[in-house]
């Protein structure tokens, strides 16, 4: 009774629920009593006084003491949660996904206090695509942590996990060092596992695949290891090593009775082996997975591998039968609400049917998928099937769609930074610059995307890239630099590459180098003969005959011609109008000008139609020569030469295009009635050709004036 009624006020204030409400330290008590001269009020104290004093301060000691433990003590997730946690966490490292989201599911419905169970859950959601549910797990989980308090692992593996989720590699890099750095012995291959796959994100494959080989080395027995490991050395081509890889990891996951681990490592597998052409091994590791998948019920696994069963079906040439499987699976994927698993299966089916150069089924399944991610907000799997669309469309020769679905791919790629992707992007869009004459946007776009392709370590990648810079050039006139190009593409991929070694050939020819142009060609049909491809086919087919014709062996080129033709339909819409070009030139070579002429204002008219400015300049360049080298001087024939000249010229002497522009005021020289025109002419072709020796080297032009076609040429005009 004799204890200053302060301390009641002070005691109070100590017990407060909220925090901020509560003193923050002992000195902040001084400081309050001090601030009322409480001590020093003048007054003398009894010996019972002083004692009540001491008794409050013990008293709020204690308080401040328990509540500072109580404050201090990190937070202690409930047994159940904690069970299932650490289930999600496995089915995390073990690329089980839908496994992961159901038990981090089951945690944070045990517990949902549970901060890093929310945070992990997000990750999971990320990985399966659900980026709206993902972003509001880690909302929960930023929530559920200032409520509770962590220890200073647990917060910098959630302020980790929330890089994750928003895709800032960068800044996520440090702190999963740390923890892995802070691990124990027992938890260090599992804080490996997360550094190889943060390095994975961040293309850094040699990375990725150093940390899951540490992993493997402190725990030779861990399963999920092996199977990262397996992973990365498939992106890496590494395939045999990896197919090893998954075969332990099998064995592990049998071992310890983890099927769902089983099942994915069996999956990837048979991935792998769709990816490098040897389906009927991947038949049988399918099968095996699906039997296992049924035995435990796991809806999701069945339904991946029927899609995996689907394409390698569709390589083995049943495309019936894998259009069948593709639709059971999808109508299953939409029936479980799987909407993302369904996507992902639509896009790889229809790039089997892509790959192969069976173009007629794959807008469909790129359309559907896209459909289906935008219903489920998917926005990776929906920038995929609108950067899959943008593919198919460059490749069907219509440029504009192709833009369209990339430039809104771009923005998604860009913000959430995957780099690979936004390299495939900008190739396709660089190409779209090129089909639409855009010379200068081409070479700017590609050369500058070149150093990010370097920066991945991708030769596969950076040997693209230069195709696609190489093609540019081309169709600017730039053939030696060109060349040079692809000559570098063929390096990066090795001896098995069929595209660059078709350009390179293709340019030998045009530079006069007829020997290299052949053995090149023989070469690309050797690999042709061991891993058919109906496009490479037809483009093989079409470059021989234009090869042909260049040396002046018409019956040649007539009948590669047709060849090509024949193969035109795998190439893409528009493929087929090359063909008949060499067609229709070599008919008015040969005395059938009638029948010439006519196969080639069709093509002309088509190619204007599709907009293919490039294309349709070059047919008229080639049938205004084919004209005045067919032996009829025909004023009639000449006239239409010479306006076919003419409007080509039109579009490359603006362009600076000086192969062509020489050749055509060559043409029009030939053909005009007027000396003084036909000298006018001579004279812009003698200048032309002026120039395009400033800026191809010395040796390039010999060769290329030693063509038999152009050595009638410049032997006409006397250059």
């Amino acid at each position: 009774p004799n204890l200053d009624s302060r301390w009641d006020a002070a005691i109070a204030r100590c017990l407060r629920r909220e925090p901020a409400h509560r003193f923050a330290s002992a000195a902040d008590i001084a400081d309050w009593f001090s601030e009322r001269s409480w001590w020093t009020r003048s007054r003398h104290w009894t010996r019972r006084e002083w004692m009540g004093a001491g008794a409050a301060a013990v008293i709020v000691l204690a308080a401040l003491t328990g509540l500072w433990v109580g404050t201090h003590r990190p937070y202690r997730p409930k047994p159940a949660a904690m069970e299932w946690y650490v289930k999600g966490e496995d089915a995390l490292r073990s690329m089980t996904f839908e496994a992961a989201r159901k038990a981090l599911e089951a945690a944070v419905s045990a517990d949902p206090q549970f901060a890093l169970a929310h945070a992990s859950l997000a990750w999971a959601y990320d990985e399966l695509d659900y980026s709206e549910r993902a972003k509001e797990s880690m909302l929960r989980a930023m929530t559920a942590a200032q409520e509770t308090r962590l220890s200073n692992q647990d917060e910098t593996r959630l302020h980790a996990l929330q890089f994750v989720v928003s895709r800032e590699y960068d800044r996520a890099a440090p702190l999963f060092r740390q923890l892995e750095n802070e691990a124990s012995a027992q938890e260090k291959p599992a804080a490996l596992l997360e550094s190889g796959w943060l390095a994975q994100q961040r293309e850094d494959t040699d990375a990725a695949a150093a940390a899951f080989e540490r992993a493997v080395k402190l725990n030779p027995g861990y399963a999920a290891a092996k199977l990262r490991l397996g992973y990365v050395q498939g992106r890496r081509r590494q395939v045999e090593a990896a197919l090893k890889s998954f075969d332990e990891a099998a064995a592990l996951y049998n071992a310890a009775s983890e099927y769902e681990g089983l099942t994915e490592t069996l999956r990837q597998r048979a991935s792998l082996l769709n990816r490098s052409s040897r389906e009927k091994e991947a038949m049988p590791v399918i099968d095996k997975a699906l039997s296992v998948a049924h035995a435990l019920g796991n809806i999701t696994q069945q339904i991946q591998l029927q899609l995996l069963q689907g394409v390698a079906t569709r390589k083995l040439g049943d495309s019936k039968r894998a259009g069948e499987l593709a639709q059971q699976a999808v109508d299953a994927a939409i029936d479980k609400r799987m909407e993302n698993v369904a996507t992902g299966g639509l896009i790889d089916l229809g790039s089997a049917f892509f790959v192969r150069g069976e173009l007629e089924p794959v807008e469909k399944y790129y359309r559907q998928a896209l459909e289906l991610a935008r219903r489920g907000k998917a926005r990776r799997n929906e920038a995929r099937a609108l950067l899959s669309l943008g593919s198919l469309f460059e490749q069907k020769n219509k440029p504009e769609e192709a833009r369209q679905f990339i430039e809104m791919a771009l923005p998604f790629y860009r913000q959430a930074g995957y780099r690979r992707e936004l390299v495939q992007a900008t190739l396709i869009l660089g190409r779209t610059h090129v089909m639409q004459a855009e010379f200068d946007d081409g070479v700017r776009t590609l050369t500058g995307v070149l150093p990010s392709a370097q920066e991945l370590q991708d030769k596969q990648l950076e040997a693209l890239v230069r195709e696609r810079l190489g093609e540019n050039l081309r169709d600017q006139g730039a053939w030696p630099e060109a060349l040079t190009q692809q000559e570098q593409a063929v390096r990066l991929l090795g001896p098995k590459s069929v595209a660059p070694r078709l350009e390179c050939a293709d340019l030998y020819g045009r530079l006069g180098r007829i020997t290299d142009a052949e053995q090149m060609f023989s070469n690309v049909e050797q690999l042709l003969e061991s891993n058919p491809n109906r496009v490479r086919l037809f483009d093989l087919k079409m470059k021989r005959a234009e090869l042909a014709y260049r040396q002046g062996r018409m019956p040649d080129a007539l009948a590669l011609s047709k060849q090509a033709l024949s193969a035109a339909a795998a190439a893409g819409e528009g493929a087929e109008l090359a063909a008949k070009l060499i067609e229709a030139a070599v008919f008015i070579r040969t005395g059938q000008a009638s029948r010439g002429n006519e196969i080639a204002h069709d093509v002309i008219q088509k190619l204007d139609e599709a907009k293919l400015v490039l294309a349709a300049s070059s047919a008229r360049l080639m049938l205004a020569e084919a004209l005045m080298d067919s032996g009829n001087s025909s004023p009639v024939l000449k006239d239409s030469a010479r306006s076919m000249a003419t409007q080509a010229l039109a579009f490359f002497e603006p362009r600076r295009i000086w192969e062509s522009v020489w050749r055509a005021h060559s043409v029009i020289a030939r053909a005009a009635q007027d000396s003084g025109e036909g000298e006018a002419h001579r004279t812009a072709a003698d200048s032309a050709l002026a120039q395009l020796k400033t800026v191809w080297p010395a040796g390039s032009i010999e060769g290329y004036l030693q063509r038999p076609d152009l050595k009638l040429l410049s032997t006409v005009m006397k250059f």
